[in-house]
């Protein structure tokens, strides 16, 4: 086998380049729309905090006070629930 035999690697650098520059065209427009996408989402969420009756720090303290009486009532019912279980009580 020669060298002329052998199977030589082309490429097409054209196409190549016109890969490039559709791939890079198709980044662009996606990243604008990215952006479109944030910013409407943006503009709608402070519209909708803006309308909301209620302000995200009222909304976040009644979520708190919910949670630590929710702590609070689970753990007297599980020590409840311990002490019913040593004094002999039935579990059931």
């Amino acid at each position: 086998m020669t060298n002329s035999d052998s199977a030589t690697f082309m490429l097409d650098f054209r196409m190549v380049k016109a890969g490039a520059v559709l791939a890079s065209a198709g980044l662009m427009v996606a990243t604008a729309g990215t952006g479109l996408v944030g910013l409407a989402l943006t503009r709608a969420a402070r519209e909708w905090l803006r309308r909301s009756e209620v302000s995200p720090t009222a909304v976040a303290t009644d979520k708190m006070r919910q949670a630590r009486h929710a702590t609070t009532t689970g753990a007297r019912a599980w020590r409840d629930y311990q002490l019913a279980g040593a004094n002999g009580a039935s579990r059931h």
